[in-house]
């Protein structure tokens, strides 16, 4: 290991909103291609489209479509309101792209969550209790307040390479349109910020609750539509889980969350088991599609050899310094400290952020990283 400063801290963080948001485009461009698009789309309007005829009242189901009125597919609807305009995208879904099918699936979740207009509905009522048992943990854990999003504007006091981070995220994003991190700020006692802090990530969203209404849809729909009409849309198991990396896909590309927020909600629901910059460990339990698999363990192999992987800590004189990892045997060491499972969450949860030196310390002396040179 190596010590390095803030200009090289900003560099790496920098250098890795750059490869993630160009990590998600990559994977974005495949699930928009012709191979997968004609599944997803497919598959999400045949779901949507269920919600048309579930009995609502049309003025509560329009008034509560109104409540997502930023979703760029509204653009590609034709109608007087929203109930109309969603069932000419669900008919004429050939004009979908991916980012389209995310945005009917956050629909989806708006609507199966709203207070406001439909939850009075029973059935809609016990659609919503299962789609928070996908908020893994719960309020107490990961949810309630050590979510903690703030609002653009106020004083968050970040760091700033956390602050680089999401800035080039906006600048690669994959349309100059609307994006989620420009509306949040993460506030100090978010774990999510914590482990921004200490691992060089971009700052963006905080957990992402929109990946686990994506997760619900899915399994919904995967248990929903009968297994003979998922044989006649070739939709198999392991396309399920391609298909469950759809959030990463469209909403990091779009900076509406970083890859930590999305994975980590995949990793609590065992999709995956991610490491924090080991891109490799993207790839869902069983494996999905092939090609998104060779993307994902390129880009593992070039973050490691452009020794992406740091612990950030304040040093004694109060200036933010970090523990760079500069062989191979400390990158595959360092990972041990980069799990993101529920119990690490917790533990990060429960830490001082920014990091001190003599924490940053204990931490990789526990994964067997002792030898620092200064530079």
């Amino acid at each position: 290991m190596r010590i390095i400063q803030m200009d090289e801290i900003i560099k790496i963080s920098k250098e890795r909103a750059d490869r993630e948001v160009a990590l998600s485009k990559n994977i974005y461009n495949i699930l928009n291609g012709p191979r997968w698009l004609p599944k997803i789309t497919e598959f999400v309007a045949t779901a949507t489209y269920q919600l048309l005829y579930h009995g609502f009242d049309e003025a509560k189901l329009n008034a509560a479509m109104a409540e997502e009125p930023r979703l760029e597919v509204w653009g590609k609807g034709v109608g007087n309101d929203y109930i109309e305009k969603t069932r000419y995208l669900c008919e004429h879904r050939k004009l979908l792209n991916a980012g389209d099918c995310s945005d009917l699936i956050r629909l989806f979740g708006s609507l199966v969550e709203d207070k406001k207009h439909l939850l009075s509905n029973s059935q809609l009522g016990y659609v919503d209790r299962k789609r928070l048992e996908k908020r893994v943990g719960g309020e107490e854990a990961h949810w309630g307040a050590s979510r903690a999003r703030g609002k653009a504007g106020e004083k968050a006091s970040e760091p700033r390479h956390v602050i680089a981070g999401r800035n080039k995220m906006l600048e690669q994003r994959r349309l100059k349109a609307f994006s989620g991190i420009t509306l949040t700020r993460l506030k100090r006692e978010s774990t999510v910020r914590k482990i921004d802090v200490a691992f060089g990530l971009p700052a963006g969203c905080d957990i992402s609750g929109t990946t686990a209404d994506s997760i619900f849809f899915v399994e919904l729909m995967r248990d929903f539509i009968a297994g003979d009409v998922l044989a006649s849309m070739n939709i198999t198991d392991k396309d399920i889980k391609t298909i469950q990396l759809l959030p990463l896909a469209t909403m990091v590309s779009q900076a509406h969350h970083t890859v930590l927020e999305c994975a980590l909600t995949l990793t609590l629901n065992r999709y995956m088991k991610y490491h924090a910059g080991y891109y490799d460990t993207l790839i869902p339990i069983g494996g999905c599609d092939s090609e998104i698999e060779n993307i994902l363990k390129d880009a593992g192999r070039r973050a490691a050899e452009s020794r992406l992987n740091i612990l950030c800590y304040l040093s004694p004189k109060l200036k933010f310094e970090a523990y760079q990892m500069m062989t191979y045997d400390e990158i595959e060491l360092f990972k041990k400290i980069a799990q993101m499972t529920h119990d690490t969450l917790l533990t990060w949860k429960a830490s001082r952020s920014p990091l001190l030196q003599e924490e940053a310390m204990a931490i990789t002396g526990k994964a067997y990283l002792y030898h620092v040179i200064k530079q």
